[in-house]
């Protein structure tokens, strides 16, 4: 992704982003916003882009990094440093993997070299 790219995440649907990236950010927002307002036609359009592994996977991710938000948020305390709660559990889940950070702040993974 490009910084132009990542400047349009949070409009997903005025963005120039791929038709498949769009629908994923907004499911995304609306999964945490207000998940009764993923309407019929709407998963239909999802369907469309993602089969059902996919959206399960979408799911996932979209709701396992807001849940710290959610907690802080309720007990009124800062959230913990999302970006290394990002690194940190791509980490435990794909510990083959190598997660670097570049100056942007964003993440490249590659796979660790086996010795």
């Amino acid at each position: 992704m490009t910084e132009g790219d990542i400047s349009q995440i949070s409009q997903p649907e005025r963005s120039t982003l791929p038709e498949r990236e769009k629908i994923a950010l907004m499911f995304a927002e609306l999964l945490i916003t207000n998940p009764e307002a993923v309407s019929d036609s709407f998963f239909e359009e999802l369907q469309r882009h993602f089969d059902k592994n996919e959206i399960l996977e979408l799911c996932y991710f979209a709701l396992y990094y807001n849940i710290p938000h959610r907690y802080a948020s309720a007990l009124h305390v800062d959230a913990p440093d999302h970006e290394n709660l990002v690194h940190r559990s791509i980490s435990e889940i794909y510990p083959g993997l190598q997660v670097k950070v570049n100056k942007a702040g964003g993440a490249k993974a590659a796979k660790k070299a086996v010795s």
